[in-house]
């Protein structure tokens, strides 16, 4: 028994070091989505082998031990407001598991991360502790130099995105890799402070690399990100890394080398997207770089820059932020339900949004962590999450100010802290991602083994014969092998799902059908399965027509429709399903033109489901102008799209043609010039028109 208890103990802390080095550096191409996905389901893998071994040792020990923390109440309170907001949830099934592509940020993930919370401070000691963060700042590490390699092209041939300009490595995305590395950097500091003046070789190594090299690297990182809310959060970090522990006058000296370093470093590499580019050594000689460049284009970034026709970020972000509001004080108390932020934007989102350059874009997130808990989960969520962070930050800062004594320790909790704060800044412009919710649970987590105060509840399991350890045991390794293998039928699914997808969509529906079929058949609950199907079904049928093989066509037709109808019972507020469901239709009224009706239906319900949406009108009226009875409502369709969006050119080009069909030629060319003169000045279709009317 004492073998079996040393061995589940070891796995579980295995465990652990798997989480902080495999999650950040995973990516798989097979899958739907190469980042997210695939990083949530390890955590939901390794959160099963902790539950199960942490199950294990119970039995194998007698007694159950968890740790109590200052956070137990917040923690319960929290979690105790999500299970009621996605009870409540406008889409359950979004609300448990997540949007689908991340698949985190649902219920469960956070019940996961929770379990792990637990899981740690309860049998994490505090020289486990220290392996697991000098592990996380490893592949941290390996994480940040495979981003410095992109800086200079390494990969550039495998992404449509300018991954040189601004670099993801294997985060995703280069504001979550800024917040990734915040969060390391000062882990690192924290860490290396704990070498200080030490005399062993080993140690002044570690000093060195912790507190320079390391540091040095994930800040050039954040730079080659052109992340601002990574910028800000470092700044503010740092500012509370050195507060906390200034008073100790024998690292004035390291205070001023660090500074030094990383303000030579923003020099030469530059600022971009900020004020102080400009005083950069790029910012200086693009000033006096040859006029025929276009220093616009040289000091800001993609997704900011007005003179190629993009939306500023913040005024983007204003009107997205509006948009939670919208659907909090719609739904005050619980929100719209757990990651439903999706839904509630397009249900509540402001009509100026219209007019930026991503108004057609799906967010499914606030771009503001505490404004997403706000929409979905409303104040009450939203209370719970905040009481959660203030008393960390009360109880941290308490802690730490009281350690002064024990510089080692009170470098280290100072790092933590500074790591942590990081992540509330860049949170408030952004989003926690699954990297960054492991570190937001486990910093905490590590700050209670460090201290070491608390007390733990144990409760004794008596009576406990050997035979009834056994069966149990045996009934928890059959338990967690369920749970593995479902984990990994969902994960394969997915893969499943996006073949058959991609066979769907390059012409080979048949082969695609079975794909996506397979797929259904491993993950029988998710709604985009069952939607694709029923768009592959629908393909099949309109060739079956094709064909003249009537019967068949009818026959999977019919399964097109119902397989759409589970798709929407599923997630009936789900306003790409509801797009899906217009599509089909759309699809089968070329050979059922009775259908067309269904489709308009169905797309007057997407328009509850988002009534400022400017391209579900123009799709109304273009569906209308198919049904020789509703022709008529093809007009004052386009016009209203318009009213949404008067920089709508598709919808103007198409409102003039139906003018010059209704013989309405002035008011057709009232619709051309507007193209011309306000949307595209070289718009050549808009151009031809307002030829032929000249002549």
């Amino acid at each position: 028994m004492k073998r079996c208890f040393s061995l589940t103990s070891k796995i579980l802390i295995y465990a652990y070091y798997v989480l902080v080095v495999a999650t950040p550096v995973l990516v798989v191409p097979y899958t739907s989505e190469l980042f997210e996905f695939n990083k949530m389901f390890l955590v939901y893998g390794l959160t099963i082998v902790v539950f199960i071994t942490w199950l294990l040792k119970v039995i194998l020990s007698g007694k159950l031990q968890i740790k109590r923390s200052p956070l137990d109440i917040p923690i319960a309170l929290f979690l105790l407001t999500l299970a009621i907001s996605s009870f409540v949830s406008i889409d359950r099934h979004v609300s448990i598991w997540g949007y689908y592509s991340r698949q985190h940020g649902g219920l469960l993930s956070v019940i996961s991360f929770i379990l792990l919370y637990y899981g740690f401070i309860s049998n994490v000691t505090k020289e486990a502790l220290l392996k697991i963060l000098k592990l996380a700042i490893f592949s941290g590490a390996l994480v940040a130099t495979y981003g410095v390699l992109q800086h200079f092209g390494i990969d550039k041939h495998l992404w449509v995105q300018d991954v040189a300009r601004r670099v993801f490595s294997s985060i995703g995305q280069p504001n979550w890799l800024a917040a990734y590395m915040n969060i390391l950097l000062f882990l690192s500091l924290g860490l290396g402070l704990n070498y200080y003046k030490q005399k062993e070789p080993q140690n002044k190594l570690n000093h060195i690399i912790l507190m320079y090299i390391l540091p040095t690297i994930f800040f050039l990182t954040i730079l080659y990100t052109k992340s601002r809310s990574g910028l800000l959060g470092f700044i503010i970090a740092d500012a509370t890394f050195w507060l906390l522990i200034f008073r100790q006058s024998r690292i004035k000296k390291i205070i001023i080398i660090f500074h030094v370093v990383l303000l030579l470093l923003s020099f030469i590499t530059g600022l971009n997207d900020t004020p102080l580019h400009r005083f950069t050594l790029p910012g200086i000689v693009s000033k006096y770089r040859s006029s025929q460049i276009d220093e616009t284009i040289i000091n800001r970034g993609p997704g900011t820059v007005l003179s190629l026709g993009g939306t500023e970020s913040s005024q983007i972000r204003k009107y997205v932020w509006q948009g939670a509001l919208n659907a909090a004080n719609a739904n005050p108390f619980f929100g719209t339900g757990v990651e439903t932020f999706a839904w509630a934007f397009y249900k509540y989102r402001p009509v100026e949004h219209n007019l930026t350059s991503e108004w057609d874009f799906l967010y499914n997130k606030a771009h503001n962590e505490y404004l997403n808990f706000l929409a979905t989960t409303g104040y009450v969520g939203l209370g719970t999450y905040l009481l959660l962070i203030s008393i960390f930050i009360f109880y941290s800062v308490c802690f730490i100010l009281k350690s002064s004594s024990h510089f080692a320790l009170r470098s280290l909790l100072a790092g933590l802290f500074a790591s942590w704060i990081s992540i509330l800044v860049t949170n408030f412009f952004g989003f926690s991602v699954v990297v960054i919710s492991i570190f937001f649970w486990l910093i905490p987590a590590s700050f209670m083994v460090l201290i070491g105060s608390h007390s733990r509840n144990v409760l004794h399991i008596p009576g406990m014969s050997i035979w009834l350890r056994r069966v149990l045991i045996i009934f928890i390794l059959l338990l967690s092998g369920l749970l593995l293998t479902l984990l990994a039928r969902f994960w394969y699914a997915d893969v499943l799902y996006s073949k058959g997808q991609n066979l769907v969509s390059s012409g080979y529906s048949l082969e695609g059908r079975r794909k996506l079929a397979k797929a259904l058949s491993l993950r029988p609950d998710e709604p985009r399965y069952w939607s694709e199907l029923a768009y592959a079904e629908g393909l099949l049928s309109r060739s079956a027509y094709q064909r003249e093989e009537s019967s068949r066509a009818a026959q999977l037709k019919a399964e097109a429709i119902s397989f759409q109808a589970v798709a929407r019972s599923i997630s009936p507020n789900n306003l790409n399903l509801a797009k899906d469901s217009v599509r089909l239709l759309y699809l089968l009224s070329e050979t059922d033109p009775k259908l067309l009706s269904l489709a308009i239906s169905e797309i007057k319900e997407a328009l509850d489901l988002s009534p400022n949406d400017p391209k579900l009108l123009y799709n109304l009226a273009l569906l209308y102008s198919g049904d020789g009875e509703l022709s008529n409502l093809v007009i004052p369709t386009l016009r209203e799209s318009i009213e949404l969006k008067s920089n709508y050119r598709d919808a103007r080009i198409l409102l003039g043609l139906f003018y010059l069909q209704a013989d309405q030629t002035e008011l057709a060319k009232l619709q051309f010039e507007y193209v011309i003169n306000n949307i595209n000045s070289n718009d050549q279709e808009a151009a031809d028109y307002l030829m032929q009317l000249e002549k």
